[in-house]
């Protein structure tokens, strides 16, 4: 394309033409409908499309907005019969239902990539829509919005991933240039999303994968970066186009999992103690208190999620032993919502403790002789909250000061309220030690995020206070917040590490100044994902946002992320007993359980993980997203240079440098998918290609590629082992039928089965002395082995072991002959002995590893292929791989 097609005028982003205006912009209510394909429309990959989004932004503006979404997937800017492929109803076919009959005040439309699309043909052949059709079918939409009334916004399709070849992009590209001709004839606003994303991956340490699902439709980041864009020209603000570099400080966090080591406590039952569990009811949310005598510990939890009659207990020896189940007074079963306990004390030195009850209105509990005896819940003032009270701190503003902390999302803050997806946390001042309660005001706020959950901790000097907060949207890390003086002022929120990224975080300080922190793991790339984690760190840590010491497992929770709202407590002897409910049997209800721990036996375990090195740690070692779904079969040659198939998009092999740097290597012919990948002494690259049944080859010298191999009998093939003579053997799995084949290709090409009697046969691999060929089944979880003979055919099967769970996939061994065996489903490597024991199995950030292989400069680096978040991960091991160790 001619670069004037990149005009000065693209830089702007945002071409605010002339804003032709037939209704104010800035009526109380509006009704807004965005009308597009699947780029617009909702998808269950996505939480909230730009269209979710707009609502909440438009609110900052002064507007009511009734955002409704008519995109359609698949969907051209035609008619059914101007090309038939995709919904029932395209753009022309459906404008009266879905834009006109809803009346709306403005109108979004952005159509191109299924216009532009070519279905077959090459470079030569006709798009779907013809660019002049498409341009007349656009403005027909505009004009006639216009002609009712309606205030019309033009939206440019989104740029894709450039690996995409060069003539889809430069076609698709006539169609923006469309867009903009139009806008400009009908004197209409558009935004350059085409532009704005190409912007965005020009920028240092962006890309634009960072904002792209599936290398083509926006992910969250993505479409939270269109309605940012988006919502300013709804408004009408008649302010300078936005520029790319304003957005970026949203742009995904740099660290989304964390390096520091994870000690694992939940095998650890020695250190568990059953507070309370009842067979077939739920009980969950504890928050605990303890006394000044150092053991009586006093604990409340609803029978419910949240909500629920409040059970209380006591502990007489530091949470080792509790008593019965309570009386509590009559109101306390008409609890709404997770009881939180505070020790306070008043002006005139009453101790009491208080214990607050949320949502509309929050009420409150006092006892002043410990616990012994309770006042019924009795409002606090007009108006409510989530989880009140998330926190209580002690002001230094005066005796009896405190200031409690909590969230909402405008549906109980006050009565009858309406949920409006905007999170606020508040702060309510105390000054009579607890009796009653100030009007809420707002401490944090950012429309983008959802913040709450609030978790206050003051810094070692007393002069400062740290508030963290859960983030409920799930598309960022957990935030923080400080303030210096007393709460009166905040700063903006500020987003933590990975490490610290969790719900209702809990802490306290231990004797020799560093913080525990308990909270549910929701770090996005953790193995412990969902189960009740720790944090241990400094003060100084938080304040600069370093990851901290060491993580740890307290407990596995088995059902998604349903546990962990913990109570924490440091006893006399420098211990810490924390509390909280998980579902910490599988099929049951959860139920109430407390840890205790020492932070001493902690730093052993850490130190004796670091006096391992590094090894047996799993980090990324490629970005997230950088291959489909399909990444598989790992190999690396001579040089270090690490390959896998499906970079990018489906039918290519990528090669990945040893300093993480992606690039397609080569494409596989007619329409020929790789899996499974292995090097022979040569150099040549062997690829089981599983649509055509072939093993192809790829010379070293001229990186031709030739079919090596073919049987019309095989199901796929699947995966790839080599002996050191050369000799291939394929496994060879019928997914549908749970079966599976084994064969052998010899240095001619020559192919015969090997085996047609076994399960779904996958991981594959020859031994170090080439002797054996340990194989295994995906579904039936056995690992066998085979005598390799003189000739290469197999004898003698033999099982070496049986796995209780979780399927199996690739598999490769170390010069010592240990299998490391991808766990799909677990999200682990298990190394196991050649005679069958486990010897460790280790986490690699991603429940859906497919394969690995040994590489790096020593041999000694594990790469692991791992679907869940389309990477590859790497962790160090203490042998190197048996098959780098053949090339060199």
């Amino acid at each position: 394309m001619e670069q004037s097609r990149r005009r000065a005028a693209f830089s702007l982003v945002l071409l605010l033409l002339a804003v032709a205006t037939d209704r104010s912009s800035h009526a109380e209510d509006i009704t807004v409908v965005c009308f597009g394909d699947s780029t617009t429309a909702p998808r269950s990959t996505v939480d909230k499309v730009y269209a979710d989004r707009l609502p909440a932004l438009l609110a900052e503006h002064g507007i009511d907005a009734n955002v409704i979404n008519s995109g359609v997937g698949s969907s051209h800017s035609g008619r059914k019969t101007d090309h038939p492929r995709g919904p029932e109803k395209h753009a022309l076919d459906r404008f009266q239902e879905a834009v006109l009959d809803h009346n709306p005040d403005v109108v979004v439309i952005q159509y191109g990539w299924n216009d532009s699309w070519v279905d077959e043909g090459g470079e030569e052949s006709p798009s779907r829509i013809p660019v002049a059709d498409y341009r007349e079918n656009i403005t027909y939409m505009a004009k006639t919005l216009k002609e009712n009334g309606v205030r019309v916004i033009l939206m440019t399709p989104n740029r894709a991933m450039t690996s995409l070849p060069q003539w889809r992009f430069d076609r698709t590209e006539e169609y923006v240039v469309a867009v903009h001709e139009t806008a400009k004839d009908l004197d209409v606003p558009l935004v350059d999303v085409w532009e704005f994303y190409a912007e965005y991956n020009a920028l240092d340490g962006h890309s634009l994968n960072d904002l792209l699902l599936d290398l083509l439709h926006p992910n969250d980041e993505g479409h939270r970066l269109l309605a940012e864009l988006l919502a300013p020209v709804i408004a009408g603000d008649e302010e300078p186009a936005r520029d790319v570099a304003d957005l970026v400080i949203s742009a995904p966090p740099v660290s989304r999992g964390y390096s520091i080591p994870l000690i694992d406590l939940a095998g650890q039952v020695h250190r568990q103690t059953l507070i309370d569990r009842e067979p077939g009811q739920y009980l969950g949310h504890p928050t605990t208190v303890l006394l000044e005598d150092g053991r009586t510990m006093l604990c409340v939890y609803p029978k419910g999620h949240g909500r629920g009659g409040i059970v209380y207990k006591r502990s007489t020896d530091g949470g080792k032993t509790w008593s019965n189940r309570l009386p509590t007074p009559e109101s306390w079963e008409t609890s709404q919502e997770v009881p939180t306990l505070h020790r306070v004390v008043g002006p005139d030195g009453t101790k009491r403790i208080i214990m607050f009850s949320g949502l509309y209105p929050c009420r409150m509990a006092v006892t002043e002789d410990d616990g012994q005896t309770w006042s019924e819940l009795q409002p606090i003032g007009d108006w409510g909250g989530i989880v009140c009270m998330g926190s209580v701190v002690e002001l230094q503003t005066g005796p009896g000061h405190y200031m409690a902390l909590f969230h909402d999302d405008g549906r109980f803050i006050r009565e009858n309220g309406k949920q409006t997806n905007l999170f606020y946390v508040y702060k309510s001042v105390s000054t009579d030690g607890g009796l009653t309660w100030g009007e809420p005001e707002v401490i944090a706020h950012r429309p983008d995020v959802h913040l709450c959950e609030p978790g206050a901790i003051r810094s070692p000097d007393g002069k400062q206070i740290a508030v963290l907060l859960r983030e409920n949207s799930r598309t960022r890390n957990s935030f923080v917040i400080f303030s210096d003086d007393e709460g009166a002022t905040w700063s903006n929120p500020r987003e933590l590490p990975g490490s610290l990224t969790g719900d209702r975080h809990t802490g306290r300080y231990a004797p020799d100044g560093r913080l525990f922190i308990s909270f549910r793991d929701t770090t996005h790339e953790s193995p412990t994902k969902g189960d009740w984690v720790a944090w241990v760190g400094t003060y100084t840590d938080i304040v600069e946002g370093r990851e901290g010491q060491y993580r740890i497992r307290l407990m596995d929770n088995h059902k998604g992320a349903d546990c962990a709202y913990p109570g924490v407590e440091l006893l006399p002897d420098g211990s810490i007993f924390t509390t909280t409910y998980g579902h910490w049997t599988p099929g049951e209800e959860p139920y109430i359980v407390g840890v205790r721990l020492h932070l001493s036996e902690l730093d052993l375990l850490a130190d004796q993980q670091a006096e391992a090195g590094e090894l047996f740690v799993a980090t990324p070692f490629t970005r997230a997203g950088e291959f489909t779904t399909g990444v598989e079969g790992p190999a690396c040659d001579a040089d270090g240079n690490l390959y896998a198939v499906n970079i990018y998009r489906q039918g290519t092999i990528g090669r990945v440098t040893p300093e993480g740097v992606g690039s397609i290597h080569v494409a596989l012919p007619d329409d020929s998918v790789g899996n499974g990948i292995r090097f022979d002494r040569a150099g040549n690259m062997f690829i089981a290609d599983y649509v055509n049944h072939n093993v192809l080859r790829v010379d070293a010298e001229s990186g031709e590629i030739t079919t090596f191999a073919h049987n019309a009998d095989m199901n796929q093939p699947n995966d790839l082992a080599i002996a050191p003579n050369g000799t291939l053997y394929a496994s060879d799995p019928a997914w549908s039928e749970s079966t599976g084949q084994l064969w052998r290709i010899d240095t001619d090409g020559t192919v015969t089965r090997e085996a047609a009697d076994m399960g779904t046969t996958n991981g594959i691999e020859v031994s170090p002395d080439g002797g054996a060929l340990y194989v295994n089944e995906s579904v039936q979880r056995n690992v066998w082995a085979f005598t390799i003979q003189a000739d290469g055919s197999l004898a003698d099967k033999r099982l070496l072991r049986k796995f209780p769970d979780h399927g199996f996939d690739g598999m490769r061994c170390d010069v010592d002959g240990n299998l490391y065996i991808t766990r799909h489903g677990k999200g682990t490597v298990a190394v196991m002995s050649p005679e069958g024991e486990i010897i460790r199995e280790i986490n690699i950030l991603g429940s859906q590893p497919t394969n690995l292989c040994f590489g790096g400069p020593d041999g000694c680096t594990v790469y692991v292929t791992e679907v869940e978040h389309r990477r590859i991960v790497q962790f160090r091991t203490n042998r190197p791989g048996r098959a780098w160790a053949e090339l060199q």
